[in-house]
Protein backbone atom coordinates (compact mmCIF):
# COMPACT_ATOMS: atom_id res chain seq x y z
CA UNK A 1 0.00 0.00 0.00
CA UNK A 2 2.60 2.41 1.41
CA UNK A 3 4.75 1.49 -2.16
CA UNK A 4 1.30 2.02 -3.99
CA UNK A 5 1.13 5.60 -2.79
CA UNK A 6 4.48 6.83 -3.11
CA UNK A 7 4.52 5.77 -7.01
CA UNK A 8 1.40 7.92 -6.73
CA UNK A 9 2.98 10.98 -5.29
CA UNK A 10 6.02 10.50 -7.48
CA UNK A 11 3.84 10.91 -10.56
CA UNK A 12 2.06 13.87 -9.47
CA UNK A 13 5.43 15.47 -8.50
CA UNK A 14 6.31 14.58 -11.68
CA UNK A 15 3.30 16.02 -13.44
CA UNK A 16 3.92 19.12 -11.55
CA UNK A 17 7.32 19.75 -12.16
CA UNK A 18 6.71 19.37 -16.25
CA UNK A 19 3.65 21.57 -16.15
CA UNK A 20 5.94 24.20 -13.79
CA UNK A 21 8.73 23.70 -16.70
CA UNK A 22 6.16 24.20 -19.52
CA UNK A 23 4.64 27.24 -18.22
CA UNK A 24 8.26 28.91 -17.27
CA UNK A 25 9.12 28.07 -21.19
CA UNK A 26 6.02 29.52 -22.74
CA UNK A 27 7.17 32.63 -23.92
CA UNK A 28 10.62 31.76 -24.15
CA UNK A 29 11.70 32.50 -27.64
CA UNK A 30 13.15 34.44 -30.69
CA UNK A 31 9.94 35.94 -32.54
CA UNK A 32 9.99 37.48 -36.14
CA UNK A 33 7.92 40.51 -36.23
CA UNK A 34 5.01 40.44 -38.91
CA UNK A 35 3.20 43.07 -40.68
CA UNK A 36 0.22 43.96 -39.02
CA UNK A 37 -3.21 46.03 -39.91
CA UNK A 38 -1.62 49.00 -37.70
CA UNK A 39 2.05 48.53 -37.98
CA UNK A 40 4.78 47.99 -40.49
CA UNK A 41 7.94 45.87 -39.22
CA UNK A 42 8.47 43.39 -42.33
CA UNK A 43 10.68 46.22 -43.76
CA UNK A 44 13.14 46.51 -41.19
CA UNK A 45 13.20 42.42 -39.90
CA UNK A 46 12.73 42.97 -36.39
CA UNK A 47 13.06 40.38 -33.89
CA UNK A 48 12.12 39.77 -30.66
CA UNK A 49 13.96 37.44 -28.37
CA UNK A 50 12.25 36.69 -24.81
CA UNK A 51 14.22 34.30 -22.41
CA UNK A 52 14.97 33.37 -18.68
CA UNK A 53 18.25 33.06 -16.67
CA UNK A 54 18.49 30.02 -13.88
CA UNK A 55 17.08 32.08 -11.59
CA UNK A 56 13.93 32.42 -13.12
CA UNK A 57 14.71 36.00 -14.25
CA UNK A 58 13.43 37.26 -17.48
CA UNK A 59 15.27 39.43 -20.30
CA UNK A 60 14.02 40.73 -23.84
CA UNK A 61 16.34 42.15 -26.64
CA UNK A 62 14.51 43.91 -30.15
CA UNK A 63 17.33 42.79 -32.46
CA UNK A 64 17.48 42.75 -36.99
CA UNK A 65 17.77 39.71 -39.06
CA UNK A 66 21.21 40.33 -39.15
CA UNK A 67 21.71 40.07 -35.17
CA UNK A 68 22.83 43.44 -34.25
CA UNK A 69 20.80 44.64 -31.41
CA UNK A 70 18.78 47.59 -30.89
CA UNK A 71 17.45 47.72 -27.56
CA UNK A 72 17.50 45.33 -24.66
CA UNK A 73 15.79 45.37 -21.55
CA UNK A 74 15.45 43.54 -17.69
CA UNK A 75 11.87 45.35 -17.18
CA UNK A 76 9.71 42.11 -18.35
CA UNK A 77 7.05 40.45 -17.06
CA UNK A 78 6.19 37.21 -17.32
CA UNK A 79 2.83 35.25 -16.26
CA UNK A 80 2.36 32.01 -18.12
CA UNK A 81 2.30 32.95 -21.23
CA UNK A 82 1.72 36.41 -21.17
CA UNK A 83 4.44 38.93 -21.20
CA UNK A 84 5.22 42.78 -20.65
CA UNK A 85 8.56 44.05 -21.59
CA UNK A 86 9.12 47.64 -21.66
CA UNK A 87 12.41 48.92 -23.58
CA UNK A 88 13.92 52.74 -23.14
CA UNK A 89 15.11 54.26 -25.66
CA UNK A 90 17.50 57.95 -25.06
CA UNK A 91 16.83 60.40 -27.58
CA UNK A 92 17.46 64.18 -27.64
CA UNK A 93 13.65 64.81 -27.17
CA UNK A 94 13.98 62.81 -23.65
CA UNK A 95 13.20 59.02 -22.78
CA UNK A 96 10.99 57.55 -25.11
CA UNK A 97 9.51 54.13 -23.54
CA UNK A 98 8.06 51.62 -25.66
CA UNK A 99 5.58 48.44 -24.51
CA UNK A 100 5.49 44.82 -25.73
CA UNK A 101 2.87 43.23 -24.23
CA UNK A 102 0.91 39.93 -25.50
CA UNK A 103 0.41 36.03 -25.34
CA UNK A 104 2.21 33.64 -26.85
CA UNK A 105 -0.05 30.76 -28.00
CA UNK A 106 1.34 27.58 -30.30
CA UNK A 107 4.30 29.35 -31.37
CA UNK A 108 2.12 32.59 -32.60
CA UNK A 109 2.70 36.03 -30.79
CA UNK A 110 0.09 38.73 -30.77
CA UNK A 111 -0.42 41.57 -28.71
CA UNK A 112 0.35 45.54 -28.91
CA UNK A 113 3.23 48.43 -28.71
CA UNK A 114 2.75 51.31 -26.79
CA UNK A 115 5.07 54.37 -26.90
CA UNK A 116 5.07 57.61 -24.60
CA UNK A 117 5.73 60.15 -26.98
CA UNK A 118 2.16 60.51 -28.27
CA UNK A 119 0.54 57.79 -26.44
CA UNK A 120 -0.22 55.23 -29.22
CA UNK A 121 -0.72 51.76 -29.99
CA UNK A 122 0.00 49.67 -32.57
CA UNK A 123 -0.75 46.06 -32.69
CA UNK A 124 1.88 43.64 -31.89
CA UNK A 125 2.43 40.54 -34.14
CA UNK A 126 4.73 37.39 -34.59
CA UNK A 127 5.78 33.76 -34.98
CA UNK A 128 8.37 31.65 -34.08
CA UNK A 129 11.43 32.01 -35.47
CA UNK A 130 12.54 28.55 -36.70
CA UNK A 131 15.80 27.38 -38.73
CA UNK A 132 14.74 26.79 -41.73
CA UNK A 133 13.16 30.54 -41.73
CA UNK A 134 14.56 32.50 -44.52
CA UNK A 135 14.96 36.23 -44.04
CA UNK A 136 11.67 38.16 -45.37
CA UNK A 137 12.52 40.28 -48.38
CA UNK A 138 13.66 43.75 -48.57
CA UNK A 139 10.15 46.04 -49.18
CA UNK A 140 10.60 49.35 -50.58
CA UNK A 141 7.22 50.67 -49.73
CA UNK A 142 7.06 53.99 -48.39
CA UNK A 143 4.88 53.76 -45.08
CA UNK A 144 4.02 57.20 -45.89
CA UNK A 145 0.42 57.32 -47.31
CA UNK A 146 0.66 60.74 -48.18
CA UNK A 147 3.76 60.64 -49.75
CA UNK A 148 4.25 63.48 -52.38
CA UNK A 149 5.69 62.12 -55.48
CA UNK A 150 8.56 64.33 -56.76
CA UNK A 151 8.32 67.17 -59.45
CA UNK A 152 9.89 67.50 -62.47
CA UNK A 153 10.54 70.93 -62.97
CA UNK A 154 11.32 73.99 -60.67
CA UNK A 155 7.78 75.60 -62.20
CA UNK A 156 5.65 72.98 -61.38
CA UNK A 157 7.08 73.27 -57.84
CA UNK A 158 6.34 76.83 -57.21
CA UNK A 159 3.07 76.75 -58.91
CA UNK A 160 2.18 73.98 -56.01
CA UNK A 161 3.27 76.21 -52.87
CA UNK A 162 0.06 77.13 -50.71
CA UNK A 163 0.87 79.52 -48.38
CA UNK A 164 -2.77 78.72 -46.64
CA UNK A 165 -1.17 75.48 -44.80
CA UNK A 166 1.28 77.38 -43.10
CA UNK A 167 0.69 78.04 -39.25
CA UNK A 168 0.86 76.07 -35.90
CA UNK A 169 -1.16 72.96 -35.17
CA UNK A 170 -1.98 71.19 -32.03
CA UNK A 171 -1.67 67.33 -32.43
CA UNK A 172 -4.30 65.41 -30.67
CA UNK A 173 -2.70 62.69 -28.63
CA UNK A 174 -4.34 59.71 -26.10
CA UNK A 175 -1.50 59.63 -23.63
CA UNK A 176 -1.96 61.74 -20.16
CA UNK A 177 -0.35 64.70 -20.60
CA UNK A 178 -1.87 67.84 -20.53
CA UNK A 179 0.94 69.15 -22.96
CA UNK A 180 0.29 68.78 -26.84
CA UNK A 181 2.84 68.70 -29.56
CA UNK A 182 2.79 71.24 -31.68
CA UNK A 183 3.97 71.14 -35.51
CA UNK A 184 4.22 74.65 -37.05
CA UNK A 185 4.51 75.14 -40.97
CA UNK A 186 6.61 77.93 -41.89
CA UNK A 187 7.28 79.28 -45.52
CA UNK A 188 9.78 81.91 -46.84
CA UNK A 189 9.74 84.44 -49.53
CA UNK A 190 11.49 82.77 -51.76
CA UNK A 191 8.98 79.48 -51.39
CA UNK A 192 10.78 77.12 -49.17
CA UNK A 193 9.26 75.20 -46.20
CA UNK A 194 10.34 74.71 -42.85
CA UNK A 195 8.83 73.11 -39.84
CA UNK A 196 8.96 73.15 -35.85
CA UNK A 197 8.19 70.34 -34.00
CA UNK A 198 7.72 71.52 -29.77
CA UNK A 199 7.31 67.68 -28.34
CA UNK A 200 8.46 67.78 -24.87
CA UNK A 201 11.60 69.67 -26.93
CA UNK A 202 12.02 72.12 -29.88
CA UNK A 203 13.06 70.90 -33.17
CA UNK A 204 13.55 72.31 -36.27
CA UNK A 205 13.85 70.89 -40.12
CA UNK A 206 14.17 71.95 -43.45
CA UNK A 207 13.21 68.74 -44.87
CA UNK A 208 9.77 69.56 -45.85
CA UNK A 209 7.84 69.05 -48.88
CA UNK A 210 4.52 71.30 -50.11
CA UNK A 211 2.04 70.45 -52.70
CA UNK A 212 -0.97 72.07 -52.67
CA UNK A 213 -2.78 71.17 -49.19
CA UNK A 214 -0.67 68.53 -48.76
CA UNK A 215 2.96 68.73 -46.55
CA UNK A 216 5.56 66.22 -45.44
CA UNK A 217 8.06 67.11 -42.66
CA UNK A 218 10.83 64.75 -41.87
CA UNK A 219 12.84 65.38 -38.39
CA UNK A 220 16.45 63.87 -37.31
CA UNK A 221 15.92 62.73 -33.93
CA UNK A 222 19.56 61.47 -31.99
CA UNK A 223 18.90 58.52 -29.88
CA UNK A 224 21.39 55.71 -27.79
CA UNK A 225 20.79 53.67 -31.02
CA UNK A 226 21.42 56.01 -33.89
CA UNK A 227 19.55 58.53 -35.76
CA UNK A 228 15.44 58.05 -35.94
CA UNK A 229 13.63 59.67 -38.90
CA UNK A 230 10.17 61.02 -37.91
CA UNK A 231 7.78 62.05 -40.66
CA UNK A 232 4.69 64.19 -40.09
CA UNK A 233 2.72 64.12 -43.56
CA UNK A 234 -1.10 64.81 -44.29
CA UNK A 235 -2.90 66.84 -45.62
CA UNK A 236 -4.56 70.56 -44.37
CA UNK A 237 -8.41 70.69 -44.67
CA UNK A 238 -9.78 74.13 -43.33
CA UNK A 239 -8.29 74.77 -40.00
CA UNK A 240 -7.81 70.62 -39.72
CA UNK A 241 -4.78 68.52 -39.75
CA UNK A 242 -5.02 64.64 -41.03
CA UNK A 243 -2.20 62.05 -42.13
CA UNK A 244 0.36 59.79 -39.94
CA UNK A 245 3.11 59.94 -37.81
CA UNK A 246 5.94 57.56 -39.46
CA UNK A 247 9.41 56.66 -37.60
CA UNK A 248 12.35 54.82 -39.30
CA UNK A 249 13.48 53.05 -36.39
CA UNK A 250 10.77 50.24 -36.24
CA UNK A 251 8.53 51.21 -39.10
CA UNK A 252 5.26 52.15 -37.16
CA UNK A 253 2.56 54.32 -38.40
CA UNK A 254 0.18 56.34 -36.50
CA UNK A 255 -2.87 58.49 -37.53
CA UNK A 256 -2.05 62.73 -37.08
CA UNK A 257 -4.62 64.27 -36.32
CA UNK A 258 -4.27 68.47 -35.20
CA UNK A 259 -6.42 71.96 -35.42
CA UNK A 260 -4.83 75.18 -36.30
CA UNK A 261 -3.93 76.81 -33.08
CA UNK A 262 -6.13 79.73 -31.86
CA UNK A 263 -3.77 83.15 -31.10
CA UNK A 264 -5.30 83.64 -28.56
CA UNK A 265 -4.99 80.12 -26.82
CA UNK A 266 -2.51 80.46 -24.06
CA UNK A 267 1.43 78.99 -24.43
CA UNK A 268 1.60 75.63 -22.94
CA UNK A 269 4.74 75.18 -20.61
CA UNK A 270 6.85 72.88 -22.32
CA UNK A 271 10.66 72.35 -21.92
CA UNK A 272 12.30 73.92 -25.00
CA UNK A 273 15.96 73.31 -23.08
Amino acid sequence: MESTLSRFLCGVSFVVLTTSASTFAGVEGTYVLEDSEDSRFRWKQLELTIKADDDGGYSAVLTESSGEVLLDSDEIEVDGQEFKAIFTLSSDLGDLIFTYAGQVENGKLTGSITESMFGTEVELVGKLKSQDDLPPPLQEESNNEFEIESETNDTSVSQSINPDIVGTYILDNESSSRIKPELTLNLDGIGKYSATLIAGKVTKTDDVEGENNKFSATFKVSTNIGDMDITYAGRIESDRLIGTITESLFGAAVKLVGKLKNEEEPEQDNDSE
